[in-house]
């Protein structure tokens, strides 16, 4: 994901998500050829070590190749599919710019990158609550980038950092996806962790516990739908991880 060509990478990424491929060989390989995360970075993202990883990435090209298993441009039909490859490997890559809160390190543009895929991915498919989900979620945690750090560039925990420094407008794009996935009656884990991270982004001041009371009742009534719509475990992000949902979150 390279120059902001956001569209065109998107449609690879859909490419790459090959259904004959295991979920994790799919984002593992998508991670590597589409955005070039190296394979320790990708390890690091499954927990495994990096030869573990990297004879996974060998088996899935093996099985390509054996197979002749073409990369082409999956049509409407075949998306849902690959959308589960194609959700975590954002999530992992929106990770990598989300651990560097200063914004300095390699990855820092993928955040803005991951920001207008997945904007471009709900216009795709707007009828997805996990898909809905991962855009609120990636706006929400964005929002909260320029209060993050303090001035010595220390992290600043959660429940500490001023309201009034968060992006306002990202935290109410958020709410909009929020509120549609809400709206489709299924709400995945993806849209869970998002209206956590609306729980503490609805305040406005750190004095401000009115604004989470009111958004606690709402995650409540969510949780138990999102129970029923239980995925299988995926790589870790510091995306969901980052939630908001103990004062140690960043």
């Amino acid at each position: 994901m390279r120059n902001g060509v956001c569209g065109a990478a998107l449609v690879v990424v859909l490419a790459v998500a090959l259904p004959a491929l295991a979920a994790d060989a799919r984002v593992a390989l998508t991670l590597r050829l589409v955005c070039g995360l190296s394979a320790r970075e990708i390890a690091d993202a499954f927990l495994v070590s990096e030869p573990t990883l990297l004879q996974r990435l060998t088996r899935a090209k093996r099985k390509i190749a054996a197979a002749g298993v073409p990369f082409a441009v999956p049509g409407p039909e075949e998306w849902a599919d690959r959308l589960e490859a194609v959700l975590s490997t954002l999530e992992v890559a929106y990770a990598k710019a989300h651990a560097d809160a200063s914004g300095s390190g390699p990855h820092a543009g993928y955040s803005t990158e991951i920001l207008v895929l997945t904007e471009t991915l709900a216009r795709m498919i707007p009828d997805q609550g996990e898909v809905l989900g991962l855009a609120a979620l990636v706006r929400y945690a964005e929002a909260r980038r320029p209060a993050r750090l303090d001035e010595t560039g220390a992290m600043v925990p959660l429940s500490e950092q001023d309201p009034a420094r968060w992006y306002r407008p990202l935290i109410d794009a958020g709410d909009r996806y929020l509120h549609l996935a809400r709206n489709l009656g299924a709400f995945g884990q993806r849209a869970l962790t998002a209206a956590i991270h609306g729980v503490w982004c609805a305040r406005r001041t750190l004095a401000d516990p009115g604004a989470v009371a009111d958004r606690a009742g709402a995650l409540r009534r969510d949780a138990p739908r999102a129970r029923r719509h239980h995925r299988p475990p995926q790589p870790r992000s510091c995306a969901r991880r980052a939630g908001g949902a103990t004062s140690r979150s960043r």
